[in-house]
């Protein structure tokens, strides 16, 4: 945009060239920048044309930066007897403009007026110095800043201040950080004038409101952004009715986009239709059998769990593929098993709808991170840190994790055909109403340190079940 003024120059004044012109009737415009008027919220820009006989076809003000470099042109709307104005919010003047400058063009002419600097009253330390970009990437925890600073010279340190008040500085801060040109690479300490850097905050508060600023020490002398303020998302639970399996057993569900989700793992041992289902808790029971069987995650393997009936009650019961295709059914009337689309759906509207996904660059969070509880030993996240089983084990970002739906998804492993059960408590994973084959049947696993992928298994592994109801039935 720097070099437009000088185009349309160069092309009126060629048009010109070509056409006689009556020497006592000039066609263009005078032009003056007049003096600026301020509020407290707003600069007004005040200029005049007068003289000219040609038809006018637009007039206003061009702001320019540092060096002189197009920022932005401000189109005048009306004017009364050759005067006209703009009105501009100081907040957005002081991140772009340095000069101003009035032109009037008409059908053959551009003029301008006299070029005038804004008085440093009026600046108030601009960030043509440094500039902070919008913040982005904002989630519950998280919010991604990036700045660059345009004063010649490499700077001693470049930074970050974030604070729940405004006017966060060196001095009052809740959360300091370095700017790095690459948001991966933490050792890139090198700063030089235009070249953005980024900082990426974790671990924040949800629907909480930030104040943040840049700051640069050059040669000595400390230099701030303008303030920029913004909001971390927050929890988007809708509590359902809840559902009561044959048994009794009771379940809190969840109400997400146009589905009901039971936010708690099965733990029923009957059919729909009140038939049992047996037990397969003993290895000689489990292993290689072809009828429905469900059993009880092996309390000796787990931390925190003592017996059986408290294992049921954390984890639900683990199924084996045989039990969640018989035409009995096992979810309650009313409800089916999940399926693939259900999963890639709710998958998509957290996405989509609530921006919880992040992908910058070769920095990848899975969408589980926000479907997930954080419950995990070693955390330092408040609310997090637990030792009460079911939950993950060594996660890399567990200040990431909100379960942002209520979903309650937790580390609460599965069984081999062979009756062994998985001891690390890394995934949470569910069986699909998706068969594969006649041996094969479709689940979902689900850890916040991997993708969430779909993938077959055998019909005589065990899994936990989740069931849904489409809330338009």
């Amino acid at each position: 945009m720097k070099y437009i003024k000088l185009l349309i120059i160069s092309v009126l004044l060629l048009s010109v060239a070509c056409e006689k012109q009556e020497v006592d009737e000039p066609l263009y415009y005078f032009v003056e920048t007049l003096p600026i008027s301020k509020s407290e919220n707003e600069i007004t820009f005040n200029g005049r044309f007068f003289t000219g006989k040609d038809s006018l076809v637009e007039y206003g003000f061009l702001l320019f930066g540092l060096n002189y470099s197009l920022q932005r042109v401000l189109i005048a709307e009306n004017n009364q007897s050759g005067y006209f104005s703009v009105k501009d919010s100081i907040s957005v003047n002081n991140q772009m403009s340095r000069f101003i400058q009035a032109y009037a063009l008409s059908e053959n002419y551009l003029n301008f007026g006299e070029t005038i600097a804004l008085e440093n009253e009026i600046l108030n330390n601009p960030v043509e110095d440094v500039q902070a970009f919008p913040v982005s990437n904002i989630t519950l925890s998280n919010a991604t800043i990036s700045a660059r600073y345009n004063i010649g010279g490499k700077s001693e340190e470049m930074g970050v201040v974030l604070s729940t008040e405004p006017n966060p500085s060196l001095e009052n801060y809740v959360r300091k950080g370095k700017l790095h040109r690459n948001v991966f690479n933490n050792f890139d300490l090198s700063y030089y004038k235009g070249d953005v850097y980024v900082h990426r905050f974790r671990g924040l508060e949800p629907s909480t409101t930030y104040y943040t600023k840049v700051y640069l020490i050059l040669s000595g002398k400390l230099y701030y952004s303008t303030e920029i303020s913004f909001t971390t998302s927050g929890s988007v639970i809708n509590r359902g009715n809840g559902l009561t399996d044959i048994e009794g057993n009771h379940y809190e569900t969840v109400q997400i986009n146009n589905q009901e989700w039971m936010a708690e793992n099965l733990r029923v041992s009957r059919f729909r239709n009140g038939d049992s289902i047996l037990s397969g808790n003993n290895e000689a029971d489990w292993a290689n059998k072809t009828i429905p069987l469900y059993a009880v995650f092996d309390h000796n393997v787990l931390d925190g769990l003592n017996n059986e009936e408290e294992v049921k009650s954390a984890f639900g019961l683990l199924y084996n593929g045989y039990t969640i295709k018989n035409s009995r059914q096992l979810c309650p009337e009313g409800w089916r098993l999940t399926t693939k689309n259900d999963w890639e759906e709710l998958i998509n509207y957290s996405r989509e709808h609530l921006g919880y996904y992040i992908n910058e660059g070769n920095f990848y969070l899975s969408e589980s991170y926000f479907l997930t509880s954080c419950r995990n030993p070693q955390t330092t996240s408040q609310g997090c840190q637990t030792n009460v089983a079911p939950f993950w084990r060594e996660l890399n970002y567990p200040e990431e994790q909100y379960d942002i739906f209520g979903l309650g998804l937790e580390a609460t492993g599965y069984r081999g055909r062979f009756g062994g059960y998985d001891s690390n408590l890394e995934y949470a994973r569910f069986w699909l109403a998706d068969p594969y084959d006649a041996v094969y049947h479709y689940t979902i696993s689900i850890n916040p340190n991997y993708r969430t992928f779909f993938r077959e298994y055998l019909l005589g592994s065990g899994n936990s079940v989740r069931c849904i109801r489409d809330l338009s039935d």
